[in-house]
């Protein structure tokens, strides 16, 4: 029998009966993927303007696992995605480093048709450098992610919005770590997100100013509308102020679909499916304004056939 694991520990622990210290892993399948990732992210690959973004992935029974090591130059401004489907479950360990200077926008879409995705991200950012990051997950059966974000030089700044579907009776688990290891550094983490029927989902999110982070700045916020009354959602917002002079906000929200909104829609002959569909779509458009063309084709048509195709 496979012992159990934890993962997605919260950096400084609350109280136990709350629950949302870890994640208890203690499914066989998912175990041997989290033992199998461990702490590798695989070889280094240097990233320049013309370079072409080619990823392999190895079985591990039903999953494809992926170890990408990106590491991105000075003055060598990069925009890249990559798009995984649940033809089969995910196991996926993403690092993408920014040198002193160095300016990237990344997007990764998990479209998960109902598979498992777990893994870890590490995400290193270096003096003046600037990362832009678009995480978006749809409708995965179980997502456990750790995200681990570090501004390792002054003036270092990351805007991320992610997004995320939650499926009906599908379970989601994420944590994120910021840390704001120099003065000056600036993180703005947004992620917005739609429950459907029998929805489980926990999201913990930190931003940690140490000592010698003075002058930074951070927000964090979370976004979730229910399309039912079914679900169960968890939010850990959680803010570490160890310096003076640091400027910091957290919020979350857990709200329904407008209904005046819904009703002027209505009003325009417009049934129920496509008015869910036009609520979500809008939710979503911060991070699939991210993408580019091709890939906000490909997720708009994704969540078409979601919520009007029933896929």
């Amino acid at each position: 029998m496979t012992e159990a694991i934890k993962v997605n520990e919260l950096a400084y622990k609350t109280f136990n009966y709350l629950g949302v210290n870890e994640k208890k892993v203690e499914d066989e399948k998912l175990v041997e993927a989290f033992k199998f990732l461990d702490d590798d992210f695989g070889e280094e690959i240097v990233l320049k303007d013309k370079s072409q973004i080619t990823t392999e992935h190895t079985e591990l029974n039903s999953f494809a696992v992926n170890r990408d090591n990106f590491v991105i130059k000075e003055d060598a401004p990069m925009e890249f995605g990559m798009i995984f489907t649940g033809e089969m479950d995910q196991a996926h360990n993403f690092k993408i480093t920014l040198e002193k200077n160095a300016h990237a926008k990344v997007f990764l879409l998990y479209d998960m048709y109902n598979s498992d995705l777990v893994g870890n991200y590490d995400i290193e950012i270096g003096e003046n450098a600037k990362l832009e990051f678009a995480p978006l997950f749809l409708k995965g059966a179980r997502t456990i992610l750790d995200i681990q974000i570090h501004l390792n030089g002054e003036n270092s700044q990351i805007h991320m919005e992610g997004g995320y579907v939650v499926g009906s009776h599908s379970d989601m688990d994420i944590n994120m770590y910021a840390e704001h290891d120099h003065k000056d550094t600036n993180s703005l983490l947004n992620m917005n997100g739609i429950l459907m029927d029998g929805a489980k989902k926990s999201y913990k999110y930190t931003i940690d100013f140490p000592r010698g982070s003075t002058g930074s700045k951070g927000i964090e916020s979370e976004r979730t509308i229910a399309l039912t009354n079914n679900f169960k959602n968890t939010v850990v917002p959680v803010l570490l102020v160890g310096e003076d002079m640091i400027e910091a906000e957290h919020g979350a929200q857990l709200t329904e679909p407008d209904s005046e909104k819904l009703d002027y829609i209505y009003s325009r002959g417009i049934d129920k499916k496509m008015a869910e569909f036009m609520v979500v779509e809008a939710e979503l458009s911060q991070s699939i304004d991210m993408f580019n063309e091709k890939g906000r084709k490909y997720i708009l048509e994704r969540l078409e056939d979601i919520f009007l195709g029933d896929k």
